[in-house]
């Protein structure tokens, strides 16, 4: 009994060790898997880890491509925009250079218009201190009370026949009296010749104004001479055109210096003006003189080639315009109606405010010239000053150039 107690008591025990063994077995097994499943848990996440590590190498692989790649193209379009800028900055400067050239150019030929007007100026006023010299050296005397007939005609058509026969001259030729007689061809009056004339018994001087179409070219001359001593006189009582009776017509010369006169006196001359036709004697040249209506025919034709219908005067002015023939010997009816115009058409003197003296035209030419030259001068600067800007800039386009080109 004890003894098979004793071996059931010892099976007992082996039996519990071997359920404990295989308990640690069972347990080592179970720790076995843990641990292989660590491993691959471990495994898994270092694939995972070794992924994302190669991925990661990889964005930053391209990431680097792209940053070389944006930087090769950002290297490019600097490159292009600098070309860009270096090419509008040549067509800048190119456009500037032909503006300056431009400028330059005018610049050039505004400063001998300048240099030009400056001496036409120098010019005009040295003439205009000679004329005022020449004037002050005539030293006309002012005309005593009376009459005074400003006397208008082409040199050698009888002014001084006419003046000497007012005077009293009763000789054959006329060349008695105090005025020099001329040839047809020759100027014998260069400066206003005034001759005091005892005339029907009033007081008449009679003023040669010098000629025009002179044969001299001194028309000028007269002229400023004739306002010098008519702005001391007083006023005038008539302007007498003489004409010559065998040449019925005007003269593109004689229009013209009338013309001229009409500048100085105004229109208001015509209604103070006497016509008279020289050369017309006793016998068959009064006879034509009459029966060819000469004295019309010069009338019609001073109111056409001095346009009076334009200048405020009216037919029945016109038409009473006298034209008073004369010659050597057939003098005394002239005379006889020089006398009655005095007490008539010619009884008022007509003033001197309205003299426009062509020193006063000379004086006037020196304003505008200086008025020219200011206004060039100006032009002058602002274009020398416009070619000193644009200097500048082109050599501010070319340093640009220069920078652009370095920093390429």
């Amino acid at each position: 009994m004890g003894g098979i107690f004793g071996r059931r008591g010892g099976d007992n025990g082996a039996s519990a060790r071997l359920a404990s063994l295989n308990q640690q077995i069972a347990s080592m097994r179970q720790q076995l898997n843990e641990n292989r499943e660590m491993q691959e848990q471990r495994k898994r996440l270092e694939q995972k880890v070794n992924k994302l590590t190669q991925s990661m190498k990889d964005q930053d692989l391209k990431r680097e491509e792209e940053k070389h790649k944006f930087e090769l193209e950002l290297q490019k379009k600097e490159a292009q925009y600098a070309q860009a800028q270096r090419s509008a900055l040549q067509t800048q400067l190119a456009l500037k250079i032909k503006l300056l050239e431009a400028a330059r150019a005018k610049q050039s030929k505004l400063q001998k218009i300048v240099t030009e007007i400056a001496k036409c100026n120098a010019r005009q006023l040295a003439e205009i201190q000679a004329e005022r010299q020449r004037l002050n050296k005539l030293n006309f005397k002012a005309v005593e009370n009376g009459s005074v007939f400003v006397l208008l005609g082409k040199t050698g058509v009888g002014k001084s026949t006419f003046t000497n026969r007012l005077y009293g001259d009763t000789s054959r030729r006329a060349d008695k009296g105090p005025a020099k007689t001329s040839s047809a061809t020759v100027s014998c009056t260069t400066d206003p010749e005034i001759i005091k004339c005892d005339f029907r018994g009033k007081v008449l001087h009679v003023v040669d104004s010098g000629g025009f179409a002179d044969t001299e070219g001194r028309d000028i001359q007269h002229a400023n001479n004739l306002c010098e001593f008519l702005n001391g006189c007083g006023g005038i009582n008539a302007f007498v055109l003489l004409l010559n009776s065998q040449e019925p017509r005007m003269t593109a010369e004689t229009i013209n210096a009338v013309l001229g006169y009409e500048k100085i006196f105004g229109n208001a001359m015509y209604k103070q003006l006497l016509v008279v036709a020289t050369r017309v004697d006793k016998g068959e040249n009064l006879e034509d003189y009459r029966e060819d209506n000469i004295g019309s025919k010069l009338r019609d034709c001073i109111a056409t080639k001095l346009k009076l219908h334009e200048k405020g005067m009216s037919a029945s002015e016109i038409k009473a315009l006298p034209v008073i023939p004369i010659g050597r010997q057939h003098y005394q009816p002239a005379l006889e109606q020089m006398d009655r115009q005095l007490q008539t058409r010619a009884r008022n003197k007509f003033g001197t405010t309205e003299l426009r003296s062509p020193l006063s035209q000379m004086q006037g030419k020196q304003e505008e010239l200086m008025s020219q030259y200011k206004k060039q001068q100006t032009a002058l600067s602002n274009c020398a000053q416009g070619a000193e800007n644009l200097s500048r800039e082109v050599d501010g386009l070319r340093n640009a150039i220069n920078t652009c080109g370095s920093a390429k």
